[in-house]
């Protein structure tokens, strides 16, 4: 579980802040779901790639954040070294290049949240 206290995107759609639970997709551990607690119809199913890391002490999930817009990037579980990336969606790609146009850092400003 990790609480996420603001609206984030995933694949395109837009998840409220909340509480959301994160598990493999019928145990295959490239596709995953995010799951809000309270409200099992606020969810999105990922497909992922490995990404290599240092062993995480603690699961977290890491955002991209361009100015009040959030995208879920990476799901790292405590223990392992390998984490799980999510591909930039069309949307953060767009903004990307209009952050860039704008004479801004194209680069995200990265937030990792605590998974308990």
């Amino acid at each position: 579980r990790v609480n996420i206290p603001f609206d984030f995107q995933v694949r395109g759609k837009t998840l409220p802040a909340g509480d959301y639970e994160i598990s493999r997709l019928m145990d295959e551990s490239q596709v995953l779901e995010i799951s809000n607690v309270s409200n099992r119809h606020e969810s999105a199913a990922i497909q992922t790639e490995p990404v290599l890391g240092r062993v995480a002490n603690n699961g977290k999930v890491v955002f991209h954040r361009y100015g009040d817009s959030y995208f879920l990037s990476e799901i790292w579980t405590a223990g392992l070294e390998t984490g799980r990336e999510l591909p930039a969606s069309h949307q953060e790609k767009v903004l990307k290049r209009e952050t860039l146009a704008q004479g801004k850092a194209a680069e995200p400003q990265i937030v990792a949240l605590a998974i308990y």
